[in-house]
């Protein structure tokens, strides 16, 4: 009888380790799929404006493709939203970085108020040791500048007539402490990379000190 029951437990166990395994690989091919359709109808829509320029805007084939880039949003923000509901926020060690990269993906093209939303189980997340503590400033960020008009952490560059320019910063004479503390390099290093991907100088008057 002991050995029956000894059977019976490791079968039990071996069902377990294997669902798991199947449901964490389900949940990466579901984000990688998101990250697939969240990229390739913005990869549509940059190839329209980098061949037809600022013209483009007010044709039809931009307002289809901004159309379904709205529909794809929206359809992978549910499906984000199915995961975390059952799972809590992905974690990189069970799925993998490009998985979680892509639900990072995701959630930057939710709205505010969505953001706000998964902001708790972000920061739950972080504080396990189950997400990047640089994506959730990245996130804190764009909710800080839209509530109260000032970033924290200076991961938010903005574009106005063509000019790129850092947007406006809290205590910007303290602003590399505070990257220092969720892994981000200094500031400079940052807008110089980021001057190197865009082609074009980084307006830093926001980081002048009040």
């Amino acid at each position: 009888m002991p050995s029956r029951l000894f059977i019976s437990l490791a079968v039990i166990v071996a069902c377990a380790a294997a669902c798991s395994d199947q449901s964490g690989e389900e949940t990466r091919a579901q984000l990688l799929e998101m990250g697939r359709t969240d990229q390739e109808v913005r990869e549509r829509i940059m190839g329209l404006l980098n061949d037809s320029g600022p013209a483009a805007l007010s044709t039809d084939e931009f307002r289809s493709l901004f159309e379904e880039q709205q529909l794809v949003d929206e359809r992978n923000f549910l499906g984000l939203e199915a995961i975390v509901t059952e799972h809590g926020w992905p974690d990189e060690r069970l799925i993998g970085e490009e998985a979680t990269g892509a639900a990072w993906i995701v959630m930057q093209h939710a709205s505010i108020e969505r953001q706000k939303r998964f902001l708790p189980l972000l920061r739950q997340a972080v504080a396990e040791n189950r997400a990047l503590a640089s994506n959730l400033a990245m996130l804190e960020d764009e909710i800080a500048l839209a509530d109260q008009g000032k970033q924290i952490y200076g991961t938010e560059i903005t574009m106005t007539d063509g000019k790129a320019m850092i947007a406006p910063v809290a205590d910007p004479e303290t602003i590399d402490e505070r990257r220092a503390s969720v892994g981000l390099p200094p500031i400079e290093e940052y807008l110089r990379r980021a001057e190197a991907e865009l082609g074009a100088q980084i307006d830093r008057s926001a980081l002048d000190a009040d």
